[in-house]
């Protein structure tokens, strides 16, 4: 698949809003970025009050199966615009983390925070990778996991086998452990291309489990395969 390199600094964000209570939040923090050349794709599991607001801001606004948590839709609408001339993907999702109570929201605000906390914050980040086309992810420092915090025998990590032999045999869980934990991030699309260059995505869409599991899943495993690949393919981190 010859796949075109993008040269331009296009960027698309992505958010997968499970829970429409949240857009507001979420609004406020993703509208003062957009702009000819940053748009809005937006996933959801079902309509809401809020879904007519949303498409006043969203190029786009995908209703998908509660699948594969928030990497579910993430792998589905890379699937609709690879083609299209996005050199960065932001990676977004309503977090709560109900299974932790007080953790989830804390969690949230950081992970977006160290993203999109301002217009201007966000231009430094997209200049900054587009000064090194070598930084292939960026992230939060604070949830930014590397072989030492997250051990071998993790129940993810080992999950994370069975992701990685879906789409790419060439990456190794035992050689690369670095990911960012939450899967908020923003990551180069021909990063991606080179990762999922012999996955058919809307069928490898259609393999994620049903509902929330709180770990060992194809999604848990593939947050992390998403990380991995960054060293196989010789890039960097730019953790924030």
């Amino acid at each position: 698949m010859g796949l075109k390199k993008k040269n331009n600094n296009m960027t698309a964000i992505v958010l997968h809003l499970y829970y429409h209570d949240l857009w507001e939040e979420f609004k406020t923090k993703i509208t003062p970025l957009l702009s000819e050349t940053v748009h809005l794709f937006v996933t959801v599991t079902e309509e809401g009050e809020c879904t007519e607001d949303i498409k006043k801001y969203a190029k786009e606004v995908f209703l998908v199966k509660n699948v594969g948590v928030d990497i579910g839709p993430f792998v589905f609408v890379y699937g609709k615009i690879q083609q299209e001339k996005y050199k960065y993907i932001v990676k977004l999702h309503t977090k709560k983390s109900l299974h932790s109570i007080g953790r989830g929201e804390m969690w949230r605000k950081t992970l977006v925070h160290d993203l999109v906390r301002s217009p201007e914050h966000f231009s430094h980040v997209i200049g900054h990778m587009d000064s090194n086309p070598n930084l292939f992810m960026a992230g939060s420092n604070k949830y930014f996991k590397d072989r030492i915090k997250e051990p071998y025998t993790h129940p993810n990590r080992v999950g994370a086998v069975g992701a990685i032999n879906k789409i790419n045999t060439f990456l190794n869980v035992d050689d690369h452990g670095c990911f960012f934990a939450g899967s908020m991030f923003i990551v180069t699309t021909n990063y991606l291309d080179k990762l999922f260059s012999k996955v058919d995505l809307m069928s490898f869409y259609n393999e994620f489990n049903e509902g929330y599991s709180l770990g060992g899943t194809l999604a848990h495993g593939l947050e992390r395969v998403i990380g991995y690949g960054v060293e196989t393919y010789n890039g960097k981190y730019l953790t924030i």
